[in-house]
Order: C-alpha cells, then structure tokens, then sequence
C-alpha cells in the first residue's frame, strides 16, 4: 500500500487546506473491499490523528443506519465509511441512496470529512455525485490488488462511458496499481463482531416475516421469491442468497435480477 498511502499523504496536506475527500472502492463480491476499507480508515487515523484504535470501528458503517449516524456525529477530518454494498441492487433503495448522499455531502462539504463509498459498481453513484465530488476510484480488481484512479481520470471514464450499456473503468489507464494484505490492525475483531450482529440481526427479521407468511397460507413458490426479495433488501450478496436459500450462485444472480424493482 505505498503508493496509497503516499495519496493519503496529499490528500491530508488537501484537508489542511480546508478541503474533504470522497473516494470509491468497486469490485466483485467477496474479493477484499472492506478489508482495504478497514487499511484505509487505519493508515487515515495515523495519518491524521497519530494514532488508530480498536474504537474507530464506528467508522466503518455496514448498514445505511450506521453510516448516516456515524456521519452526523464525525469530527473535521475523521473518516467515514459506507460498506453496504448488497443492498443498492434494489433500485428503489438505489435511488433513495444517491438522493441521500446528494443531500448530505451539500452540508458536510465544510466539515472536512474523509470518506469512502465501497459499491460493488461505480457506475451505481449518480452522474453529477461522480463527476463532481468523487476524488479517488480504487477497482479491487484480486484479492490483494488493485487500480487506482484520480478525478481528472474519473471525468475521462465518465464521458466515455456515458453511452456505453457496457460501463468500466478500464477504458482509462489506472495512475497506479497497488497491494493490501489482509487486515489484522486493532479493528479487525470488532469488525468481525459487527458483521456477526449484522448477520444475527438479518436472519431473525427473516424468520420473523417467513413466520408471517406461513400463517397467511402462501404457495411454496410464493414463499421461496418472498424470502429472495427479503434476503436482497437486506443487502445479502449473491453468495450469501445462495448459501441461505440452497440454489446455485448462478440461480442467486437470476433472482436478484428477477426481483430488482
């Protein structure tokens, strides 16, 4: 993560200066994203602060609940980091995200915060929020990898992508390419812990809403997508669909293309 962290080293000398930074981290379920978020949130607060903790996991929000709060409550220069990326592949959900962050990045443009959106597709953010306000793309291209893209880059992907029904990043050359290894900093067990909650937290609303639906009498085809719609509008990934509905992962994607609003 040299050259990352040499970045992060700029962007500080930017805050100085009374700037924020926003950046994205794209890539395919499961290939690291949150792990690199959790090095950036660390390298960030040493940068910054002098220092990384084992509570500066309060920056690391996986649910929009999480993000929302520990972005009202940030202080000038702390990072921030959205980590949902599951559920923006409901459109409606979508949608209602861009129009958020539309909002909230108009008012804590001055609070100088530091950060990250980790999507599973840039393309996903509105096109005048990644024209405008985007300072950094990183595509998790493999595990431990990745590509690195500054705005002047961004705006170039942006026009050249503009027409295409096929979107990426790649049409433009990476600044630089870079390495991560797994993270083991003093955040790393908390966010195992959160993910467990998450997860706990999930699966009894599910078994809640199924118990429902038993006793109105659905059809066993009806239960199945119900339960589908359910599991992708809490943000399951296509893996995790899979493995809690007992289909292929190939039958996962063809459900949350079926269920997309």
């Amino acid at each position: 993560m040299l050259r990352l962290k040499k970045y992060l080293e700029i962007r500080k000398k930017k805050h100085e200066l009374d700037n924020d930074t926003v950046g994205v981290i794209m890539g395919l379920e499961g290939i690291g994203k949150s792990n690199l978020g959790l090095h950036i949130i660390h390298e960030w607060s040493q940068i910054m602060f002098g220092k990384c903790e084992e509570e500066d996991i309060r920056h690391m929000g996986l649910t929009k609940e999480m993000w929302a709060n520990d972005l009202s409550d940030s202080k000038k220069d702390e990072a921030c980091v959205f980590d949902e990326a599951g559920a923006l592949s409901n459109r409606k959900v979508l949608s209602k995200f861009n129009t958020a962050i539309m909002e909230a990045y108009q008012v804590i443009r001055a609070d100088r915060i530091f950060t990250i959106l980790i999507l599973p597709d840039f393309f996903l953010l509105d096109p005048y929020f990644r024209n405008h306000r985007v300072k950094f793309l990183i595509n998790v291209y493999k595990r431990g990898r990745f590509a690195f893209w500054l705005r002047p880059d961004i705006m170039k992907i942006n026009m050249l992508t503009e027409n295409r029904r096929i979107r990426s990043p790649w049409l433009v050359r990476p600044r630089f390419y870079d390495t991560f290894s797994p993270y083991k900093g003093p955040m790393a067990e908390k966010y195992v812990e959160l993910k467990e909650k998450k997860t706990r937290e999930s699966r009894a609303l599910i078994k809640e809403i199924f118990e429902v639906e038993t006793k109105l009498g659905v059809s066993k085809t009806v239960e199945k997508r119900i339960k589908a719609k359910t599991l992708i509008d809490l943000g399951f990934s296509a893996n995790d669909l899979a493995e809690n509905m007992g289909v292929s992962q190939r039958r996962a994607y063809q459900l949350i293309e079926e269920l997309k609003d």
